[in-house]
């Protein structure tokens, strides 16, 4: 390849990136890039192996190593074949704006890779405001399910309606880390079940038509918003224990309002009737602590957690105190412990009583609490005589009163 500005801009950019990311590669390759970087006369760096360049070219943005295809004809389609596709805005010309048009643009991406890909793609990732044609999408994920996917994401883009998620992405038998924003699930009647699945992030999903079941999960975020009624997991009675009680190996939880709303209209226990002895952090959004379902719901999971460690919990915005609320948080959780809990997190704090109860009984209730944060909304601070009322459990205790 002949040399130029540009071939040694690319080299030199590779090199750092390469010195910088990569951690697993043998000493004897490391030396011939060192040397590479100077070198003029000689192009030294497409006779990497490939794996070596791969792993370079998925640390650049997508559109950078695009742009490698005017190097020469040695590079006009080596980023074709790369195992990971981030798909943002970036990727798309910025004088292009009509949503139609910017979908087109990214099609435009998929068919030179449906066309010359060789090789397995390990991480699909769509995150750039357009409007898919949902055709295009479901045969370029038809594509993908015999690649060796083992992350596919789908975060916010336009669209005015759901996307049905087509089955044989679920028997990708590699598919570790899963994230879906307004989508449809359709599967049989039978259960979908994960083999590998240890991440799975769901916001605004609708899954219809049978239940959903990953017991290896460990990390697990739903959002919902009210206004959106789903069928998760199945529609039918005990929603609390078939969602949240089979996730064995969780490690991370994360729920919003709406779905603790969701998982408490058919009942809820004491606690689940199998514990969850792997969950270490567990966040709770916007929750009403006004509201008596979402309590019985927190407090559940707080009672089936021996061992969380780390609790995020965001209140919603409320000035009503109700009693209800109030005394089952008193009744149920004074005499739980939270033996291993060191950090809590309690933010957009409104000084309403239920509030104060959850953060008396949090400090008085755990033994090793290492640092609690409240956040205040409103420019002024949580009361001071109020956690100076407390006694707290653990002597170590750090406190850290904000507010915004």
């Amino acid at each position: 390849m002949p040399t130029s500005n540009c071939t040694y801009g690319l080299r030199e950019l590779l090199v750092k990136v390469l010195k910088r990311n990569t951690k697993r590669i043998d000493q004897s390759s490391g030396d011939e890039i060192s040397e590479m970087a100077s070198v003029t006369k000689e192009d030294r760096i497409s006779s990497l192996p490939w794996d070596v360049l791969d792993g370079i070219l998925v640390r650049l943005p997508l559109k950078e190593v695009v742009r490698t295809s005017i190097l020469s004809s040695r590079w006009r389609r080596k980023w074709t074949g790369i195992s990971q596709f981030v798909i943002d805005d970036k990727c798309i010309p910025s004088r292009i704006s009509d949503k139609v048009a910017r979908w087109e643009s990214i099609m435009e991406i998929l068919r030179q890779v449906q066309l010359h890909h060789t090789g397995p793609i390990e991480k699909f990732k769509l995150a750039a405001y357009c409007r898919p044609d949902h055709s295009d999408l479901d045969q370029w994920i038809h594509f993908l399910a015999d690649k060796g996917l083992k992350e596919f994401i789908l975060q916010e883009f336009d669209t005015i309606k759901r996307f049905n998620l087509p089955f044989c992405l679920f028997s990708c038998p590699l598919l570790n880390r899963l994230e879906l924003f307004g989508c449809r699930i359709k599967p049989s009647s039978e259960a979908i079940g994960f083999k590998s699945l240890a991440n799975l992030h769901l916001n605004e999903v609708c899954v219809t038509g049978g239940t959903l079941e990953c017991p290896s999960l460990a990390c697990v975020d739903i959002g919902l918003r009210a206004r959106v009624v789903p069928r998760l997991f199945g529609s039918e009675g005990g929603k609390l224990i078939r969602v949240i009680g089979c996730l064995h190996a969780i490690k991370k939880l994360s729920l919003s309002s709406a779905i603790l709303v969701f998982l408490g209209n058919n009942g809820v226990p004491d606690k689940l009737p199998a514990l969850l002895p792997h969950l270490s952090v567990l966040e709770l959004k916007d929750v009403q602590l006004d509201s008596l379902t979402e309590v019985l719901v927190c407090v559940c999971i707080f009672r089936s957690a021996p061992n969380l460690e780390e609790l995020h919990l965001s209140v919603a915005s409320t000035t009503v105190y109700y009693r209800p609320a109030a005394d089952f948080l008193i009744t149920k959780l004074s005499n739980h412990y939270f033996e291993q809990l060191k950090v809590a997190n309690i933010r957009a704090v409104q000084n309403v009583q239920t509030e104060t109860i959850l953060i008396q009984l949090l400090l008085a209730h755990s033994p090793v609490l290492k640092r609690m944060t409240i956040v205040h909304y409103g420019g002024r601070i949580f009361p001071t005589e109020v956690l100076e009322q407390s006694v707290p459990a653990s002597k170590d205790v750090e406190f850290f009163n904000l507010c915004v």
